[in-house]
């Protein structure tokens, strides 16, 4: 991220009426903002190595930024293997001076092996092993995810946006543990924002809609491979969110802000494997 803004409490409601304890916004680098070229490398002890190449380019209207990442390490415990690969992208457009559009995406592919939990006498005698449950049974978490999101902001005029973002993740999940879990998971979400700013103050309103769905798979770990099914669930979430929020300028540094807000959600889960 080229930086991270973090919003308290009730200063998040500008990112809609689910955010009660606050939000975090990574704003993504651009072809406008970062180098043409950056390499980095790093290395350490017990085999760490990250290595990250991005590049970056824009013309008059256009840009565009691609960074690739890649960390493996053999941990200092045994069974604490951990190899990740992250691809962040995005380009956008400016079609005219009042529409501008702009398109991410991102891919990551993590594998983990969990050395799970020592006793103290364990630890003790060698902190670097690892549970032998956790070695027997090879558990670990991996998981590659994809994220394709899209924005398009209109701007008729000076202090006035209307931002529609669409969003699609999936996620596949391989999660030995004291049972196989396969997870497939896809998110999507669409999001209306309208903001007009004057010298009297800030008016900032939104709608927005996340659908979920999950395909979830269990198993018996047989040395961390699928054994005989134990369960299976298809799972279903959405959340429809109205938000409303004035500030009004009171003086230089003091703003009063009002806000409104409206969030129905749905959950549904189905038992797929039903015994007895």
């Amino acid at each position: 991220a080229r930086h991270i803004d973090v919003y308290r409490g009730a200063n998040a409601l500008e990112y809609g009426a689910a955010t009660l304890g606050g939000a975090i916004d990574f704003v993504s680098p651009t072809g406008f903002d970062a180098p043409p070229l950056t390499v980095r490398a790093e290395t350490g002890a017990f085999d760490y190595h990250r290595a990250q190449v991005a590049v970056a380019g824009a013309s008059a209207r256009s840009d565009g930024y691609a960074s690739l990442t890649g960390m493996s390490q053999e941990g200092y415990r045994d069974h604490a293997v951990q190899e990740t690969y992250r691809l962040f992208a995005n380009g956008g457009t400016r079609f005219n001076d009042a529409l501008d559009g702009r398109l991410y995406f991102t891919k990551v592919d993590t594998r983990s092996q969990l050395p799970g939990n020592l006793t103290f006498a364990e630890y003790e005698r060698d902190p670097t092993l690892a549970a032998p449950a956790n070695v027997a049974m090879d558990q670990r978490r991996d998981f590659v995810l994809e994220r394709l999101a899209g924005k398009l902001a209109w701007a008729p005029s000076q202090g006035r946006e209307l931002v529609l973002s669409v969003s699609v993740a999936d996620k596949r999940l391989h999660h030995p543990i004291f049972q196989v879990l396969d997870q497939d998971g896809r998110d999507v979400g669409t999001d209306l924002r309208w903001r007009a700013e004057s010298a009297r103050g800030t008016l900032i309103a939104g709608l927005r809609v996340v659908n979920g769905t999950l395909r979830d798979d269990r198993f018996v770990n047989v040395g961390g491979e699928h054994g005989d099914r134990t369960n299976a669930f298809d799972q279903h979430a959405r959340d429809s969110i109205a938000y409303l929020e004035g500030q009004l300028a009171l003086a230089e540094r003091w703003r009063l802000s009002l806000g409104a807000q409206g969030l129905h959600s749905v959950r549904r889960s189905a038992d797929r494997y039903v015994t007895g």
